[in-house]
C-alpha cells in the first residue's frame, strides 16, 4: 500500500501475517470508495463480484468509507448483498471509517452511521469502530511505514477479538 516500505509491509499483508495467514488478497484501489470511482477505476460495489465473491475467501475484512461522503447506504447494502449471496458461509467484518483528522473528517461520523444502518440488514456482519484509531501519515491521509504497522497491529487485535468471540480462533493463538 501507499506509504509502506515494501508490498509485504503494507497494513493488509501485515494483518494477514498477524492472523496466521499467508494467503491474503486485497482489493484496494486508491481514491475509490463504496460509490466513488474514477477514470478506469471501479468503486467497491462494482469490484465486489470479481474481487470479493470470485476470491471465495473464508474471511472478508472490509475497510471503506474514507473516500466517500454521505449518501452511501444503498451502495453498502447492495455490495454486501452481492458478497453475502456469493459467499454465504464466509465471515465478514466491517471496519468503520478511520483517520478523523484526514479529509472529510467531519463527515466520517455520518458515513459510519450510514454503514451501520446498512449493516442492520446483515446482523451476522461484525462492525469494528475505527474512529479513534490514530497513526502516522506520509501526507496527512495515507499511513507512512510506521502507520501501516500501527494499523496492522490494531486491526489484527480487533479481528482476532471478533474471531475469538465467534469461536473461530482460540484466544491464545496468534499468527
Amino acid at each position: 500500500g501507499f506509504g509502506s516500505r515494501t508490498v509485504a509491509e503494507d497494513l493488509v499483508s501485515l494483518t494477514g501475517l498477524g492472523l496466521g495467514s499467508l494467503d491474503v488478497w486485497q482489493s484496494g484501489v486508491g481514491g475509490t470508495g463504496w460509490v466513488k470511482g474514477g477514470p478506469n477505476l471501479l468503486n467497491l460495489h462494482d469490484r465486489m463480484l470479481p474481487d470479493g465473491v470470485n476470491a471465495n475467501g473464508d474471511l472478508y475484512v472490509i475497510a471503506m468509507g474514507v473516500n466517500d461522503g454521505t449518501g452511501i447506504q444503498s451502495a453498502v447494502e447492495d455490495a454486501l448483498a452481492i458478497l453475502r449471496a456469493g459467499v454465504p458461509s464466509s465471515r465478514i467484518i466491517m471496519i468503520g471509517p478511520w483517520n478523523p483528522g484526514g479529509p472529510g473528517g467531519a463527515e466520517k461520523p455520518a458515513v459510519a452511521a450510514e454503514i451501520k444502518a446498512a449493516l442492520a440488514l446483515f446482523p451476522e456482519i461484525a462492525y469494528i469502530d475505527a474512529s479513534r484509531l490514530s497513526f502516522t501519515t506520509i501526507d496527512g491521509v495515507h499511513p507512512d511505514a510506521a502507520g501501516h504497522w500501527t494499523i496492522a497491529e490494531w486491526l489484527t487485535a480487533s479481528v482476532q477479538g471478533v474471531l475469538v468471540a465467534d469461536g473461530l480462533m482460540d484466544a491464545g493463538v496468534q499468527g
